[in-house]
This record gives structure tokens, C-alpha cells and sequence, in this order.
């Protein structure tokens, strides 16, 4: 097997999240692996580590932390810092805990009003269009929310506003997808 600097290998980290990375440096018996998540990181792994296992899709926090980078001009730099931090956690860990998913919830909710510019409506409608690609969290707040979502209410609160656009961040995500630039 013949890897160079620039070629994209697996490795067994967690069976739910992807596992690609790309190669940054090749040494004699080890490399050094970026993910595009954060490639300011580097992990060194075993040379006859990669490659043993196949490729695993993006799974939903993974997409949504892509999408965000991708968007990341529309965040202030704490948010970004924040960005940064929680992309480095997933890349290490491959989880987030449920408090660091709420801020990357709460990320992608910022990148959707964005999008949106501002208004609830369409965002709303955009959420109603696609609630097929809600995960089961995202499909209990729109199921609250339904009377909101339908109309037959009206947005009485900023907590309300920005569950919301939380929904719409991860209908974005899940939508677009964009690919994770190559880190060079």
C-alpha cells in the first residue's frame, strides 16, 4: 500500500461517526492524520492502523458540524472559537455530549437565521417542507412546536424564535451537506 501526503485512509475510531482522514505526514513506521473537521490537529497513528476498515458516512452531528464550518463567516469569532473547540472534541472523542450538541444546536440555529434573514416564516415553512430529515431530537421540538409550525399559534417567546431556527440549522445541514474543504 502505497500513501502519500495528501491521501485520504480510514481508521477504527467509533463505528457511528465517519472515520476518513487525510494524510499530513508520512514517517517510516507512523503518520500523522488531519481530519477536515480540524486540520490543525494532528494524530499520529500506526501506519499498519489504516486502511483496515471501510469508510462509515458522515452521521447527523458530523454534518452539522461541516455545514457550519462551511458557514462559518456568518459567526461572530466567539462563536467560531466555540466552532473550533466543539470540532475538535467530535475529531478526538467522535461524540459530543448532549450539552455540546445543545451549543452546536444552538450554532447552526445562528447560521439559520442568517440564511433566512431573519424570518421566522420562511424558515418555518422550509422546516414544515422537509420535517422527513428531522432526527428524533430535532422531531420532538417541531411535534411541541407543531401549533407554530402550522400556523395555528403564534411565536410568543425569543426561546420559541430560536428552537426554531435551531430546526432549521439542522434541516440546513442535513440538506446541504456540504463536503469538508481539503486542508492543504
Amino acid at each position: 500500500m502505497n500513501i502519500i501526503k495528501g491521501s485520504i485512509v480510514t481508521i477504527d475510531i467509533n463505528p457511528n461517526a465517519s472515520n476518513t482522514f487525510l494524510v499530513d505526514t508520512v514517517e517510516d513506521t507512523t503518520l500523522l492524520l488531519k481530519h477536515p473537521l480540524s486540520g490543525d490537529v494532528l494524530f499520529r497513528v500506526l501506519k499498519t492502523d489504516v486502511n483496515r476498515v471501510g469508510a462509515n458516512i458522515k452521521d447527523s452531528t458530523e454534518r452539522t458540524l461541516d455545514y457550519v464550518n462551511a458557514n462559518r463567516a456568518d459567526l461572530d469569532a466567539n462563536t467560531r472559537d466555540d466552532l473550533d473547540g466543539l470540532a475538535l472534541i467530535f475529531v478526538k472523542n467522535r461524540n459530543l455530549t448532549p450539552r455540546q450538541k445543545q451549543i452546536l444546536a444552538q450554532i447552526g440555529g445562528t447560521i439559520a437565521s442568517v440564511k433566512f434573514r431573519n424570518d421566522l416564516k420562511a424558515a418555518m415553512a422550509y422546516v414544515v417542507r422537509n420535517q422527513s430529515v428531522l432526527d428524533e431530537f430535532n422531531l420532538l421540538w417541531f411535534n411541541n412546536f407543531k401549533p407554530l409550525f402550522l400556523g395555528r399559534s403564534q411565536v410568543t417567546s425569543q426561546k420559541q424564535r430560536n428552537a426554531i431556527f435551531n430546526i432549521a440549522g439542522h434541516v440546513l445541514a442535513e440538506l446541504e451537506n456540504p463536503t469538508a474543504p481539503r486542508q492543504k
